[in-house]
Order: structure tokens, then sequence, then C-alpha cells
């Protein structure tokens, strides 16, 4: 997993130049947008081939204020003229879609507004996320801006992998299967021979357990071990 934050105070514009450099949209930004920007921009600048279109990662975005500076910001211009460039930043979701339109993602993406920072509703909606048997990672960031001078802004950029316990990651029950899983689902009793939290195996499948194509370490099911 990889981790980032961008502290509050930062010079966004330099931060840009130093991380990017080749986006002139990011200047046309709101605060929100370029943080949430620039924490996807740190995250998955290692990747390799960057740039090609895929549809296994989401892209989740979690605040407080949502777009409430904008709001306020564009309330405030409608007492002469309404700023249309103002009004497209006051969509919670609009650091997502910026996000996803640059990487070439077409993954889920949400963005989610909660009373406050909870790492534990955070962790439920990025499990949710996997879910989705497409899904093989997660980027993840709280983005919270409820001015253009205060702000919080953390990412994470989550593989499968990293919710699956080591020990487990051979085993039944991945709630979407190693090819896009994570979660491990225990079985229920009267379950032990069947994979995926208690889903029948189809005709000719009963010694196989919910590996995506190409994954040659099939489960036993009874055994709970590779063949």
């Amino acid at each position: 997993m990889r981790t980032v934050e961008i502290p509050a105070g930062t010079d966004l514009n330099q931060l840009y130049r130093e991380q990017v450099g080749d986006y002139p949209k990011f200047f046309k930004m709101d605060t929100a947008c370029k943080l949430g920007f620039l924490v996807a921009e740190m995250l998955v600048k290692e990747d390799e081939d960057r740039f090609v279109p895929r549809e296994d990662r989401a892209v989740l975005v979690f605040s407080r204020s949502g777009s409430l500076a904008d709001d306020k910001n564009y309330a405030e211009s409608m007492k002469d003229f309404p700023s249309p460039a103002l009004f497209v930043y006051t969509l919670p979701n609009t650091v997502t879609g910026e996000i996803a339109i640059r990487n070439k993602y077409a993954g889920e993406t949400s963005a989610f507004v909660l009373e406050e920072f909870d790492p534990e509703q955070i962790l439920d909606q990025i499990v949710l996320a996997f879910q989705d048997r497409k899904t093989r990672s997660v980027l993840a960031a709280w983005v919270d801006c409820p001015s253009d001078d205060e702000w919080t802004a953390r990412g994470w950029l989550i593989d499968w992998r990293d919710l699956v316990p080591p020990e487990e990651e051979h085993h039944c029950c991945h709630g979407g299967g190693h090819g896009g899983g994570c979660c491990h689902h225990h079985h229920e009793e009267g379950e032990e021979h069947h994979c995926c939290g208690g889903h029948h195996h189809e005709e000719g499948e009963e010694h196989h357990c919910c590996h995506g194509e190409g994954e040659e370490h099939h489960c036993h099911c009874k055994e709970n071990k590779n063949e």
C-alpha cells in the first residue's frame, strides 16, 4: 500500500510543477480538486503502463466539507453575475472525475461526505469497492477543504492483496476471488466444502476455488490448501 499526504500551507502550484507539469487544466481547478488531483498523481506516478485505459481501479474520495467552500464562493458571485467557472466545482465528485479522466480509469468513482474523518467507515467503503470482481486496486483519499487556506489531504493506493492476510491468500472464500478480491469470508457451519462464502461450485468445478483465469493455484476447499 502506498500513502501520501499534502501538508496544509503547501504551495500547490509549485507542487504541481515538481510532480506533474504537463496538465495545464490543473490551473482551472479549485483548491479541493487540485489537492485530490495531486494526491492521485503522487500515488500512481510509479505505475507501469501509467496511461493505459483500465477498469480494475476504483477511485474513492472522502471529505467532511464537500464543496462547501465553492458553494459559498458561487453564492457570493450570484450577487453580481454567477460564475460558470465556480459552478462546475460545486459538485463534490468533480475531483474523482478529474482523476479518472487524467488516468483513463473506467472503474468505480465515488465521492462521500462524512461527518468527520472516520477510518472505519472509509475502510468499509474500500472493502465494498473490492466486491466488484473487476476491481483489483483502490485509490482512496481524504480531501477536506473548508476554505482555500485550510485543508487536510492524504491518500492511499490499496491493492486487493493488502486486505488479505498472507496466510489466507490461496485459501477459499475470497469475496471476489483471487482475480479481484480481498476480504476473506470465513465458512459458516455447513459450508465447509463450498467456495466464496457459501456459493456452490458450478458443475465440474468442485475442486477449484474462485481463481481468476490464468491463476494456476487452485484450492481444495475441503483441505483448504493448494494443489
